[in-house]
């Protein structure tokens, strides 16, 4: 039986590889059980089809793989959009990172409130661009990335090549908002509401990546992106899902009040 079953969806892997790797996307689920119709399911419709591949329980209570067939359109209405409010608070935002790097710098957790402050003024999601720049410093330890903790810089921005040190940003309220522009870059095709600070703005192809599963090169069907790592846009996504699994406190934090007063301390960037 489950010799049958790879067989098969070797098959549907086959099929789907031959036709061209930018029409074709990946979604990675573990644990989740999935019934052998759920293969067959798209057969017959027409249309552009992603693959996603899940675990399932054979009837032995072995695990096996199998591939299952969405379409674009189906698959959209799953997807994480970049425009939005923020899901998830400051605190669990701080909780997040202080368990994640335990000798994160308290210069970090001071400006946690600026993500969802500049966020909010573009109409970004916050907690996104902080999950982001979770995994692009390797949760603020900066260990094995091109920027440093003084070049405010949490994002990789201007980092196009190995070996490039990136932008450099005199605060970091600016480096923050410069982040925020440029997610909305990808994501919106509306202007920007503060002064640009991000020195590559103009460089993206305005609106071409509307999800964060498509700020990955790779899984972004018009092959543009912000990374050309595979599964980025995913890795984003678990960081989130981390920070959005921590309980939230029913008091608002101190730091959460200070953040309006933290806007508009910073606010002298957009003039």
């Amino acid at each position: 039986e489950e010799r049958e079953k790879k067989s098969r969806n070797q098959s549907h892997q086959d099929n789907i590889t031959d036709c061209g790797r930018r029409d074709w996307s990946w979604k990675c689920h573990l644990g989740g059980r999935l019934e052998d119709g759920s293969i067959g399911s798209s057969r017959g419709r027409s249309g552009k089809y992603s693959y996603q591949r899940s675990g399932y329980s054979g009837s032995r209570g072995r695990r096996g793989r199998m591939i299952v067939l969405f379409s674009h359109s189906e698959r959209k209405k799953h997807m994480l959009k970049i425009m939005g409010k923020a899901q998830a608070s400051v605190t669990q935002m701080q909780a997040y990172i202080k368990r994640a790097n335990p000798k994160v710098s308290d210069s970090v957790i001071k400006m946690i409130p600026l993500y969802i402050t500049e966020g909010t003024q573009e109409g970004v999601r916050g907690d996104i661009a902080f999950a982001q720049s979770c995994l692009e410093t390797g949760n603020f330890t900066f260990s094995g990335t091109a920027v440093t903790l003084s070049q405010n810089n949490f994002c990789g921005l201007g980092v196009t090549k190995t070996g490039m040190k990136g932008s450099s940003f005199k605060t970091p309220a600016e480096g923050i908002r410069a982040q925020i522009q440029h997610l909305q870059a990808y994501a919106s095709t509306g202007r920007l509401k503060n002064r640009c600070v991000d020195p590559r703005y103009t460089y993206v192809n305005r609106g071409c990546a509307e999800h964060v599963e498509h700020l990955g090169i790779q899984e972004n069907p018009k092959g543009q992106g912000w990374a050309s790592g595979w599964n980025y846009g995913q890795k984003i996504i678990n960081i989130l899902n981390s920070i959005l699994s921590i309980k939230a406190s029913n008091k608002t934090s101190k730091t959460e009040k200070e953040s309006t007063t933290m806007n508009i301390n910073t606010s002298l960037i957009s003039n």
